[in-house]
């Protein structure tokens, strides 16, 4: 098993600065992602990834450079600027907040009634396949032609971030390459119905993938795609 370097604020600072203007050379208006904090990261157990499919980014704002980085760090802070994007990053919030505290959905408190919750998102990292800045539905086409520009810079955010989980938003199937060459051998060790879940592990990198659904949940009650994933991530024993 090979060993992975430390890692540091200083070292993570450094790799995010380089791999912006990578980025930013592929795409001019490319938004920039990766982890939201880098202190709060390094303090988190366990350390959480999630892949999503691409920015969603309002027409009027696509040349504006965006920064999803500190666009997490506002939601995080101003429950007000929250709340335009709930049906996506509350799910995000929630499974987070399961993961870190090892709790279940029905353990978790509202957003509305306890706003502190939204600080978990000060704790992750969360990247898009297409760094390109896209709207609120995307071809499989597309969205495999934008895979193969940055394909480069997720092979290397993943390096980096050493992760101990990584939730795939309906993104799996577009960076299973990349995952199981990484984490090898990743072996599915479980799958579950109707979130139509399915779960890997890496036991030489202790790193869990979760292939699951978008947080949107257009296709599976709420509580049932969190509880399926945190009931298994709190009785898991690698």
């Amino acid at each position: 098993m090979t060993t992975e370097p430390p890692l540091t604020q200083k070292s993570l600072e450094a790799f995010e600065a380089s791999l912006d203007k990578k980025t930013r050379n592929l795409d001019v208006n490319a938004v920039l992602d990766g982890i939201v904090d880098i202190m709060n990261y390094l303090k988190s157990n366990p350390r959480i990834l999630w892949i999503l499919k691409e920015p969603n980014i309002l027409e009027d704002e696509k040349a504006q450079k965006f920064n999803w980085r500190e666009a997490m760090v506002d939601l995080a802070e101003n429950d007000s600027d929250f709340k335009p994007f709930a049906r996506t990053f509350s799910n995000i919030v929630y499974l987070t907040y399961g993961f870190l505290n090892k709790k279940l959905d029905q353990e978790t408190p509202y957003i509305r009634d306890n706003s502190e919750i939204l600080k978990v998102l000060k704790q992750i990292a969360i990247i898009n396949v297409s760094k390109s800045p896209g709207g609120s539905k995307t071809s499989k086409r597309e969205l495999k032609k934008k895979y193969e520009t940055y394909k480069e810079i997720l092979k290397q955010q993943l390096e980096a971030f050493q992760p101990n989980i990584i939730v795939c938003g309906g993104t799996y199937d577009i960076v299973s390459e990349e995952l199981e060459q990484l984490y090898y051998p990743l072996e599915s060790c479980e799958f579950k119905n109707p979130s139509n879940l399915n779960i890997r592990y890496s036991k030489s990198k202790r790193v869990l993938v979760y292939d699951a659904y978008h947080p949107n949940l257009r296709r599976c009650k709420r509580k049932i795609y969190l509880n399926d994933i945190l009931d298994h991530y709190i009785n898991f024993k690698s």
